[in-house]
């Protein structure tokens, strides 16, 4: 793999791995000659780190509770239950539909994606926001993601009692959905373009999911967006 969520392929990686074939092609009497010189492999994991770059874009809404009590684990497992959503051992709750085999949505409260697991709320805590959240690459359909993702937003918001913020502590703007929709119209047909199949095996390599490595001050100070280059 020329490159991952984090970075590409460096000449001294390459210069590894090709020692490690031929130490192997030795080791079974066998011939090894491979498909690409180093010269040519960084220069393609550089073109399709910028690629990743490019289409890295992860949706990220954020619930903040309207009282002083805030959301607890009980009732938020309760929630995510009622509402269709699939726990995971890393106190995560995930979205499945039909279209993927993997989740087009996450949530959890933001306690957990910066302290880490929760044991999936095993034990009482409250906290005052809700992390809904989606690598949009990495779903088959990422328009339909995050349509899917708003219409649970704002549901969940009403029925918690909280409000969906922007990065300005305000609620999120027809304005801004409507340049999300653009971004998305295109996304697709862009990465097929690049022979990035969306929601494909290629495409769950190339991107990561990020919010869950946020720093504790960073998530802590974050309220919304509805979207943003990972």
């Amino acid at each position: 793999q020329l490159v991952d969520g984090h970075q590409p392929i460096q000449p001294p990686d390459w210069s590894r791995f090709e020692e490690i074939a031929l130490e192997l092609a030795a080791a079974l009497s066998r011939e090894c000659q491979l498909s690409i010189s180093g010269d040519e492999a960084v220069k393609e994991a550089n073109c399709l780190a910028q690629l990743v770059e490019d289409f890295n874009i992860e949706a990220i809404m954020i619930l903040n509770s309207s009282t002083k009590s805030g959301f607890s684990s009980t009732g938020l497992r309760y929630v995510a239950k009622e509402y269709g959503f699939t726990p995971s051992r890393d106190g995560i709750y995930q979205k499945f539909d039909d279209r993927d085999s993997e989740p087009i949505f996450s949530m959890a409260d933001a306690a957990v994606l910066y302290n880490g697991s929760r044991s999936n709320g095993s034990y009482p805590h409250n906290f005052h926001s809700v992390v809904l959240f989606s690598v949009l690459p990495r779903v088959s359909d990422p328009a339909h993601a995050f349509e899917k993702m708003l219409e649970s937003a704002l549901d969940l918001g009403d029925r918690l009692n909280a409000t969906v913020v922007d990065q300005n502590d305000n609620p999120i703007a027809q304005e801004s959905l409507s340049i999300v929709r653009q971004q998305l119209s295109d996304l697709s047909d862009e990465m097929l373009e690049n022979g990035i199949v969306p929601g494909g095996n290629n495409a769950r390599r190339l991107f990561s999911l990020s919010v869950q490595a946020l720093p504790e001050d960073e998530l802590s100070q974050l309220s919304a967006s509805p979207m943003q280059n990972g």
